[in-house]
């Protein structure tokens, strides 16, 4: 439809930013067929994604940009990707598989027992996780993998089977009970769900950590502001936040910089399940490799992990188990070391 306005209107030159962020495989073959069709016709695309795979499928020449500077100009078929990203982040980037040495198989933390949700979108899913783990959900869009999420942390309704936290049951109700429980959900969207928009950055911080400490109803009353700023300023530094102050609305801050504020309200939280819905969906290659690292960190701390994507590839390079969600329900689990993308893909699509 956007594409179509600008036709109408004339258009020499479309911008198109992110397009494909929220679009199907098919979708994205079909946007791609329509640009091919407009540069055919002399018509020029800017085109900004940070799915660098799409760049050298589509582009003829690709620019980076690093903190609004232009870093250099390359020829995007045959440009290697590492070369892009070294450009866009200053540094070589990790991409190998993860270390299962520091997963404790013999520590239980998460139980899930025949969860099924009162909509149908989640059926019979049983599954353990394990101290110091991090099992990503692989799936096509729609399977019903942040359905399952929103089950276990309490944002939908259950209909029957349990959840159990380090030997309780925390089979809950509503994410406020989920909190006091201890579980932790980084949401598919961020700007719908992540933050509060009109909360400087130290107040989307300090927000679920008073929730969990207090006993009684949280109110402005009983907030207390020195603590408030504490949690600001230490965790805009540890994660490394790039902001004018703890106090800068969180709205102003880059994608990136939203999530990492977002990931801080957890972290301060001191939660022992953490749920990871898509998390670097529209940010950066430098912010997607920060909080990679994080997520191992908090593994390695003998944190237990919960993660949602649709990159194959970055599934493969954080999670030590995969598994491969279809139709509402777990249709295989695979250790990574046995995991590739077609194998994958082979389990979501039979």
């Amino acid at each position: 439809m956007e594409i179509a306005k600008a036709l109408a209107a004339d258009a020499r030159v479309i911008i198109m930013d992110e397009p494909t962020s929220s679009l199907t495989d098919e979708e994205v073959r079909h946007l791609f067929k329509v640009i091919n069709e407009l540069t055919a016709a002399g018509i020029g695309i800017v085109y900004i994604s940070h799915k660098l795979k799409e760049i050298a499928v589509i582009g003829d020449r690709v620019s980076v940009l690093k903190d609004g500077k232009h870093v250099g100009t390359f020829d995007a078929k045959t440009t290697p990707t590492r070369t892009l990203i070294s450009s866009m982040v200053g540094r070589e980037i990790d991409s190998g598989r993860p270390d299962d040495s520091n997963v404790r198989r013999e520590q239980s933390v998460l139980q899930v027992s025949h969860l099924s949700s009162v909509d149908g979108r989640v059926k019979d899913v049983s599954f353990e996780l394990c101290r110091g783990e991090i099992l990503g959900f692989a799936g096509l869009m729609g399977s019903g993998r942040s359905e399952l999420m929103e089950v276990i942390f309490g944002a939908r309704k259950r209909s029957g089977g349990s959840v159990t936290l380090n030997g309780r049951d925390v089979t809950v109700k509503t994410p406020y009970q989920a909190v006091k429980a201890g579980m932790a959900f980084v949401t598919e969207d961020r700007r719908q769900t992540g933050f509060f928009h009109n909360f400087s950055i130290a107040e989307n911080i300090s927000i679920v950590p008073f929730i969990r400490d207090t006993r009684r109803q949280i109110s402005l009353a009983r907030i207390d502001l020195p603590l408030e700023r504490q949690f600001g300023q230490t965790y805009v530094q540890r994660l490394r936040i790039r902001c004018a102050s703890p106090q800068q609305n969180i709205t102003e801050l880059s994608g990136g910089n939203q999530q990492k504020a977002i990931i801080a309200k957890w972290l301060a939280a001191r939660c022992d399940l953490f749920i990871f819905d898509e998390p670097t969906r529209g940010i950066d290659i430098g912010a997607k490799s920060e909080i990679y690292n994080l997520m191992r960190e908090l593994a390695d701390a003998g944190k237990s992990i919960l993660m949602v994507s649709s990159e194959l590839p970055e599934l493969l390079a954080v999670c030590n188990r995969i598994a491969v969600y279809k139709d509402g329900g777990i249709a295989d689990i695979l250790p990574n070391r046995d995991a590739t993308e077609e194998d994958i893909m082979r389990i979501a699509m039979a």
